[in-house]
């Protein structure tokens, strides 16, 4: 018969207390953490009861669906997503000394369904519930909707436009709607449409990516790039209206192109303002 020696054991039973005690410690921490965090915040209904909470008592001065009013945005806010659940739930309970929002007299439960629907407002798109099919969806982007063409999912697509390799994480689901419906309204510079015709008769035409006095740079709509001096140029066309149309897809259609790119993420936690980074292969 062996025997294990009692050196042998407490050793082990010592490290094993240790060990024990650490967990023990980190569970606290992790709870301490955890309870900053509204526990409704990704409960649906809470979300929706939130919302009529927000109707009656909010919009008025916070505008419709938070867009802003007589007070300020609460969607789609860089500050409203660096604050805390529960500085959000202490500013709607007490108010903001100094200033026109004055605390509101509701319950715990109410203003807790009230941070809940205010933190979805400012949800990227993949962490919304995003209803449509994604098969469905994909077939669309690299077919009949014809939105590879000009951008690029995971290297595949084309380069005129924005990379939406992690787009439903830098954009809601609100904003990726207001880019499919009106793609003008967040036009910027960067993908501004013109068209350059040369003194020799050649017209170029695609999206402006550099325009100085002397030259202009131009990105075709085959993904070639076109540095041209101006002094060769009869004509620089600027395009108020942007090369990417609105969508004319059926409403089903439509729900699952968004159901497609809101699952697009390479990195959660993106800033949602910030323009996808263009990929130059």
């Amino acid at each position: 018969m062996i025997r294990a020696s009692r050196t042998g054991i407490w050793p082990g039973v010592s490290c094993l207390v240790l060990l024990s005690l650490d967990l023990l410690a980190a569970a606290e921490r992790t709870k301490a953490q955890d309870s900053s965090q509204n526990p409704l915040a990704s409960d649906a209904a809470a979300v929706k009861a939130g919302e009529s909470t927000y109707e009656a008592n909010c919009s008025l001065c916070h505008g419709a669906k938070g867009k802003g009013g007589r007070a300020p945005r609460l969607a789609d806010s860089d500050d409203i997503r660096d604050m805390k659940d529960q500085e959000i739930f202490a500013v709607i309970q007490k108010g903001v000394p100094d200033t026109e929002m004055a605390g509101f007299p509701l319950s715990q439960h109410q203003i807790s369904d009230l941070v809940a629907f205010i933190r979805n407002l400012n949800a990227s798109a993949y962490q919304q519930n995003v209803s449509g099919d994604f098969a469905s969806g994909q077939k669309l982007f690299y077919g009949a909707a014809g939105c590879a063409s000009c951008h690029i999912i995971a290297g595949k697509g084309g380069l005129v436009g924005p990379d939406l390799s992690n787009i439903g994480a830098e954009r809601s689901l609100a904003q990726l709607t207001e880019a499919l419906r009106n793609p003008g309204a967040g036009a910027t510079p960067r993908y501004r449409h013109v068209r350059a015709l040369t003194r020799l008769g050649q017209s170029i035409d695609g999206i402006m990516k550099n325009d100085s006095t002397y030259s202009i740079q131009i990105l075709d709509l085959n993904g070639n790039y076109h540095l041209l001096l101006k002094s060769d140029l009869q004509e620089i066309i600027y395009f108020k209206e942007p090369l990417m149309p609105a969508t004319t897809l059926a409403e089903k259609d439509f729900q699952n192109l968004l159901a497609y790119l809101s699952r697009q993420v390479v990195q959660l936690g993106a800033n949602q303002q910030t323009e996808p980074e263009e990929r130059i292969y």
